[in-house]
Formats: structure tokens, sequence, C-alpha cells
């Protein structure tokens, strides 16, 4: 099998990596509120493809990014680029100077993530809760507030001066409160099984309704039954007496399954949320036609590609299997979720069978696994 044409694809298929990140209740550095109008935050960080380009940080479905340092001389991959300029790959400490008007005053609890110059990214299950003070208008040493500066200090007096006061007397309605599930603690274990360890990500391929598992438990063991547990983007599912539960995933594709535990049924956040990453494979279908003929003659692929964008235009590889490996002889594109290449033999001097497939690979633009179609069969004689 020979083509005459040479098609060079360049993909990254590496997620970053966060070699170490701050400690909890630290993500700025300190477990105080924060005030002011910039805060940083260090993460120690590497990538082995494209090199990290942004840090992250998410909160609830937004996710915020903050370029590193020299993340502008590079030159993000997306397949609109002849010339690439890697971003830094090498594990050192990263620094970002993050706007607190980001998030607002008040409290807030956000993951700490990164992203590399293709797009790939990778989010850190760790929660970590904030609290931005709200801004005085005046401060000790500005005379210049004026009434503005007089009347910040006037509402705080009252609201922070009760706190001691609860505080005793806030384990009594906790206790009374309505306890969610029995064994009901704030300390609860909540995790995603699979083989009977706890994972943090789950494969499935496309289309198929995969049923993901998991347990909830005391930090004695002890199961928690009769719990209702929320499973973004599926509702609530209730554990069993020995503390297990299990829905199914909807269909879709990759993504990040967020799951929480409220102890007790008031509660105004959850006492426990866990993060899965959902890695879904690309499917593909391939069909030659016709699939017996004559060397000059020429061989019509078509082939879809399942939950493509509407829009996606999304690069397809057409390989051979030759020589024990499958080897790309030429590329084409998705189309309303279909791809079609016509190829002619020109140099079959003898009956072969040549089998063909398409392979889909990942990239920051695209949201699925790299997946690969069955093999069909062509018979060509001379």
């Amino acid at each position: 099998f020979v083509t005459d044409k040479l098609d060079i694809v360049l993909a990254d298929e590496h997620d970053p990596v966060i070699a170490s990140q701050p400690p909890a209740h630290a993500l700025f550095g300190t477990s105080e509120a924060l005030s002011g109008t910039a805060a940083n935050v260090t993460a120690r960080l590497s990538d082995v493809g494209s090199g990290v380009r942004h840090l992250l940080l998410q909160r609830g479905a937004a996710v915020h990014r903050f370029q590193v340092a020299g993340g502008a001389s590079c030159v993000a991959v997306d397949g609109g680029y002849t010339r690439a300029v890697p971003c830094q790959t090498a594990e050192q400490d990263y620094t970002v100077s993050v706007p607190l008007a980001t998030f607002g005053p008040g409290a807030h609890t956000l993951r700490l993530g990164v992203e590399d110059a293709a797009g790939n990214q990778r989010i850190s299950p760790i929660d970590y809760p904030i609290t931005i003070a709200v801004p005085a208008s005046g401060g000790g040493g500005g005379g210049g507030g004026g009434g503005g500066g007089g009347s910040a200090p006037a509402p705080a007096a009252p609201t922070r001066a009760p706190t001691p006061t609860p505080a005793p007397s806030s384990p009594a309605p906790a206790d009374s409160a309505r306890p969610n599930g029995a064994n009901a603690t704030r300390a609860a274990s909540l995790s995603l099984r699979r083989g009977g360890r706890d994972v943090t990500t789950v494969s499935v391929r496309y289309g198929r309704r995969a049923v993901l598992r998991g347990r909830l438990l005391t930090p004695g063991g002890r199961p928690i039954g009769g719990a209702a547990v929320t499973v973004a983007g599926v509702g609530a599912v209730t554990t069993k007496p020995d503390g297990s539960f299990s829905f199914g995933l909807p269909v879709g594709p990759s993504r990040t399954l967020r799951l929480s535990y409220r102890a007790f049924q008031d509660d105004a956040e959850p006492a426990q949320t866990i993060a899965v990453n959902v890695d879904v494979r690309t499917a593909a279908a391939l069909r030659a036609t016709p699939s017996r003929l004559r060397n000059g003659q020429a061989v019509r692929f078509r082939g879809t590609v399942r939950g493509a964008p509407r829009r996606s235009r999304k690069v397809v590889e057409m390989q051979v299997r030759q020589g024990g490996r499958w080897l790309t002889f030429a590329t084409t594109r998705v189309r309303a979720g279909r791809f079609t290449h016509r190829y002619r033999f020109t140099r079959t001097t003898q009956p072969t069978t040549y089998r063909f497939r398409t392979v889909v690979r990942r990239d920051g633009g695209w949201p699925y696994e790299t997946g690969a179609s069955k093999a069909v069969r062509v018979q060509v004689r001379p």
C-alpha cells in the first residue's frame, strides 16, 4: 500500500500535571479572610506536551484562567497554526496574581487547576474554602474617607460582636437538625468506587449508559444508610443500609462529575464534595464501498462520529494496517458528524486484502478521548 501524500498531525494527548499545591485552607497562603485588591496563588506545575499556559481556579461550573509567566509568548495549539511555540514544560513553581474582585466579598469554595497550550485541563478534587472580606471605604490612615469611611465599620460591629455568643449553642441545633441518613456526620467519607477501589477517573465508551457505584461512610468506617447524595446532572441518589449507592451515567461528552453530601438537611453547604473525571472515548464508524475491486479503481470511505458538536470540523485520520502496525495515509474532516474519503489503488500487483480504520484524537477543542473505528476489509486484485 503506497500513497504519494504526506499528512503530519500534531496532537497533544497529555494532561498537564499539578505536582504540588497549597495545603488545605491556605490556597492564598493564609487561612484568614482576604482583603485588598489581589492575592497570590502558587502551585508547582508541569506538562510533557505543549506546555503550561494557564493556572485555573474553578468555582462551581465557572473556570477562571490566569496566564502564567511566559504564557503570552507561547502559541496555543488548536489546529489553526502551521507553527507552534511550546510553553514551559519543566516542573516548576508558578505564581499568579488573582484579582479578588473575580469572586467578590463573602465565602467561596475554589478548586485549583492547570491548562496547557493545547487546551488540555486538569482540575484538582481538593476544595479550598476562602473568605474575602468586605472592603472598607475608609481606613485607619485614610482621613479622606469622610462619611463613607465611618459608615463601613458601623454595621460590622453589631454583626461580629454577637458571633462568640451563639457559638456554644451551635452544636444543639446541629444535633436537633434533620440528619441526612443513619450515622450522619459532617466528617463523612464520600467516594466513587470501581474494581474494589476508590477512583477519581472513569473511562466509558460514547453511547454506553455506564453504571457508577460509590459509598458513604463515617470516619470510623460505619455506613451512612438512607442518605441523599447529590450527583450533578443526575439528581439525588439514596444510599443503601451498607452506605453504598449507584446511578446511571447519562450519555454525553467527557466532563467532571461532582457528588456532594449534606450531613444535615438544613445545612447551607455540603459537608463533603468529590469530583470525578469522566473520560468518554470517541465513537467512530467506517464503511468502504466497494469492498472488492481491481487495481486502478477507487474505494469510497464513509463514516460517522457520534456526538460530534454541530459545527465541528474535527480531523479524522485514515489508517491502514501494514507491517503489524497502523499507519496514517490521509486525513479528512468531519462535517455534520459525517466524513468521506476517496482512494484509488494504483500499485497493487498481487491479490491483497487491506484493513482500514479511522482514528479521532483528543485535543483541546474536542470533548472526547481518542477513539478508533472497527476495521473494514477491502480486497484488491491486479
